[in-house]
């Protein structure tokens, strides 16, 4: 339990001095925007991203069922925020797949198991990319 919380703490400072480097030049435009923000929108905004995680961590928890009946729409939704989390941080967005094979295969998930329950996440890049290619 003492590791979790250091790790936490220095996620936190590190958060803390990135932000500072991103920030120090125009700190106050920044707190200006963000002042004239709606709120309602900055609401629904969250609300949508929670339902979308939420959805794909149904999906992941439907398929990962097959292979491990003991596995949680919990886990499933943990490992959807992860996901994001690691894709939003790493170049192309390339982080998500390996740590959704990683904590499925921490969770007792084989690894090839893992990966096919990862299909669907190419199929919704094809629909994507075929509905853009046909209805824009």
């Amino acid at each position: 339990m003492k590791r979790k919380w250091l790790n936490e703490i220095v996620i936190l400072i590190v958060t803390a001095i990135v932000l500072f480097f991103i920030l120090k030049n125009n700190f106050s435009s920044t707190i200006k925007i963000l002042g004239n923000i709606n709120v309602w929108y900055f609401l629904l905004a969250i609300l949508l991203s929670t339902m979308v995680i939420g959805v794909e961590g149904y999906v992941s928890y439907l398929l990962v069922r097959e292979y491990k009946k003991n596995y949680s729409f919990k886990e499933a939704f943990k490992l959807g925020v992860m996901t994001k989390f690691f894709n939003g941080i790493t170049p192309f967005s390339a982080g998500g797949r390996p740590l959704q094979v990683f904590e499925l295969k921490k969770s007792g998930v084989r690894v090839l198991d893992s990966n096919s329950s990862n299909i669907y996440a190419i199929s919704i890049i094809f629909n994507n990319i075929f509905y853009f290619y046909f209805y824009s």
